[in-house]
């Protein structure tokens, strides 16, 4: 071969090679490129991701706290005690029979509520509520017998039973409280009103209402509802318009003893301007 051509073919062949050495650098820096921008990125998300960590740990603590005070002051003015001048606050205990024939045991629910102060229940102390129903009290084709138990917190207790009904009547008889320690022994007087009289119970009616209680004598009809005793000739009669009027009676009981009480009520049309409370006092 001539010397001319084998130093062009050498010259070739390192042109060649260093061109492909050129290459090979220009593949090695994009891929030092590549890896530091992937690193970078997988840096950057990692910081990112334990930034939004961070953050989202401190709003979890900041709710924490400011829930837990929202409970606190949700406890606190929830279970506050004294008389106001709308208002009586308590804690209350509802138990309730709807049974048409027979008396039958419930389960027992504290919550908190409120009455209304006035001339009646002014003075009122250690008040529990046993039922409540306000403009959802259903009506009824006949008497339901409602039954309770209630632990004694005084040597002496008040009930109270109080009606309002803007449009009808309440039918009401055959009041009776009885001791576990001595069931045969009835503690309240006159609880079906044969007396013919409302004594010993105590009627109170703070705003005047018409229609208000008074004992009755037979059947009456009004509105297309008749009314009459539950057994024997009397029974309670109350229609009190536009707000609630009272009856009560106290009777002697033992500090942490367990008493029931029994009654029988008529509520034929139910609806709006309706309400019935028993209130356990002293």
């Amino acid at each position: 071969m001539p010397m001319g051509v084998s130093v062009w073919n050498e010259n070739i062949l390192s042109s060649s090679k260093k061109t492909a050495e050129k290459e090979n650098e220009q593949e090695r820096k994009k891929r030092e490129v590549f890896y530091n921008f992937s690193s970078g990125c997988k840096t950057f998300l990692q910081m990112a991701c334990v930034g939004a960590l961070l953050a989202g740990i401190g709003l979890a603590v900041v709710l924490t706290l400011y829930l837990s005070q929202q409970s606190y002051n949700d406890t606190v003015n929830n279970t506050s005690t004294g008389v106001s001048t709308t208002s009586i606050s308590f804690s209350a205990v509802t138990t309730a029979t709807t049974s048409s024939s027979t008396s039958s045991s419930t389960s027992i629910t504290s919550s908190t509520t409120s009455i209304t102060s006035n001339t009646c229940t002014s003075g009122w102390q250690g008040i529990t509520i046993l039922y409540h129903c306000y403009n959802n009290c259903t009506g009824h084709s006949s008497y339901l017998q409602y039954t309770y138990s209630y632990v004694a917190i005084a040597n002496t207790t008040r009930i109270t039973f109080a009606f309002r009904d803007d449009s009808y009547f309440f039918a009401f008889d055959n009041i009776t409280i009885w001791g576990n320690a001595a069931p045969s022994t009835q503690l309240i007087s006159n609880g079906g009103f044969e007396t013919g009289h409302i004594s010993p119970w105590t009627y109170c009616n703070p705003n005047v209402a018409s229609n208000a209680g008074k004992v009755q004598l037979g059947s009456t009809a009004y509105n297309g509802y008749t009314y009459t005793p539950y057994s024997g000739m009397y029974f309670y009669m109350d229609g009190s318009v536009g707000a609630p009027d009272y009856l009560s009676q106290t009777f002697a009981t033992t500090i942490g003893s367990t008493y029931n009480i029994s009654y029988w009520l008529y509520n034929g049309a139910g609806g709006t301007g309706v309400s019935v409370d028993v209130i356990m006092s002293v």
